[in-house]
């Protein structure tokens, strides 16, 4: 990559060569166990109860 004096760099204008990917993820398959019912569930929102964290307001109670 051409580097440019900080007086003329322009971010919209600097181009970079690709070669390859950029990432690889890696998601493992949720196991369904644990569940909720369905109406659990939507009340929840989410059917994994090991998901299901309540939001204590950011501080540990």
């Amino acid at each position: 990559m051409e580097r440019y004096p900080d007086s003329i760099y322009d971010a919209r204008n600097v181009k970079i060569k690709v070669v390859g990917p950029l990432a690889m993820a890696y998601v493992p398959m949720q196991k369904f166990v644990n569940l909720y019912d369905a109406a659990d569930g939507f009340q929840a929102g989410t059917i994994f109860k090991d998901l299901d964290l309540p939001y204590l307001g950011g501080m540990a109670r």
